[in-house]
């Protein structure tokens, strides 16, 4: 019988493949008859496995051959572990119709590991450097026979950036890595894969290096009245409580709450400054309050204040009405009461008629 078929075989499991430490696993190639029986070859076939791109024969006179293939040529994750391979005849006279593919589960035995010196990098020191390591399922490190490359990536590039992928030389576990900060405080995920191994990711967090601003208030009472400007001081020290002078403050409150003037005002000597705060409505209002001085860390802060407001009537004003609209109510309210009086006077008078009548009877 004619050969009919190649079929992948794997030995760790029907539809298993497990990686070594360095990403190759095992793989046999087997010629079957139309029977799935093993065919005997009559002449050496040749074959390519691909994503891998392994060139595998089978050689004259045998029904099989094994190989060791190896997965740099595609990814795997902890969500994706499904891969499918596919055997396709190559040569002069190959037999495009052998072609086959089967599914399989992939158990990679190593993993991407990605240490940093600190927790928290400065947002302005550029020089920043990670380490990415090659290390098995508990933890310890793995030894490449052959280089493997990385693939580092940020999620947030506006608060850090990998510019350059490492590569784990052979012969060694880890390899290092810059990473550039752009001057803006926030989180990022630092994000290591390879080819043919688990991936990796950790959190990574800049700070500014600059003492924060802090905001105070002064002569501001827990309740103010409404419609009616109050003063009071507001005060930016440095985390030592020292006293910052020439601080910009920028106050932000809702238009239709309160008035803030002047709503961007400088620190004086003393490290305060004064503005004027107008409560619009109750029952509180709120402002931001953002201090920025040079060679410090901008300071934010959000204050609450209580409103002595009292409860307002219902009337004409607060419906904001026109002053037409007003005039025909008033109006209607006129035609109303007319026709009252008319129908009381035309019963009084239709009363005294009927009594007129009883006194001539």
């Amino acid at each position: 019988m004619e050969q009919k078929e190649v079929r992948l075989f794997s030995p760790t499991g029907e539809d298993n493949i497990i990686f070594d430490r360095d990403g190759f696993f095992d793989m046999f190639l087997v010629a079957l008859d139309e029977k799935e029986r093993p065919k005997i070859m009559k002449e050496t076939g040749k074959y390519l496995v691909t994503p891998t791109n392994g060139l595998v024969e089978i050689n004259k006179d045998t029904t099989f051959t094994f190989t060791q293939l190896r997965s740099d040529s595609f990814d795997i994750s902890e969500a994706e572990t499904e891969i499918t391979l596919t055997v396709e005849p190559i040569g002069e006279h190959a037999d495009l119709n052998l072609e086959g593919s089967k599914i399989f589960i992939t158990h990679p035995t190593s993993q991407m590991q990605v240490s940093l010196p600190l927790e928290k990098i400065n947002a302005n020191h550029l020089q920043n450097i990670g380490i990415v390591q090659l290390v098995d399922l508990q933890g310890n490190p793995v030894i490449p026979k052959l280089s493997v490359k990385s693939k580092i990536i940020s999620s947030k590039d506006t608060v850090v950036q990998i510019i350059d992928d490492a590569v784990i030389n052979a012969g060694s576990s880890y390899a290092t890595f810059p990473i550039k900060t752009t001057g803006s405080v926030g989180s990022a995920i630092i994000s290591a894969s390879a080819k043919g191994v688990n991936g990796t990711s950790v959190p990574i967090t800049t700070a500014s290096s600059q003492t924060q601003l802090k905001v105070f208030t002064g002569g501001l009472d827990t309740e103010i009245p409404v419609d009616k400007p109050v003063e009071f001081r507001l005060f930016v020290d440095d985390e030592n409580a020292d006293s910052i002078s020439g601080a910009s403050l920028k106050i932000i409150a809702n238009e239709e709450d309160a008035l803030i003037t002047p709503n961007v005002v400088r620190t004086s000597s003393d490290g305060s400054a004064i503005v004027s705060l107008t409560a619009l409505k109750g029952p509180n209002i709120s402002f931001d309050i953002i201090a920025t001085a040079e060679g410090y860390a901008e300071g934010k802060d959000s204050f609450t204040v209580n409103v002595d407001a009292p409860e307002r009537t219902f009337d004409a004003i607060d419906l904001e009405l026109p002053d037409w609209i007003i005039y025909i109510v008033i109006g209607g309210i006129l035609m109303v009461g007319i026709v009252v009086f008319m129908f009381l006077r035309k019963s009084k008078t239709n009363l005294e008629e009927e009594w007129e009548e009883e006194e001539e009877l």
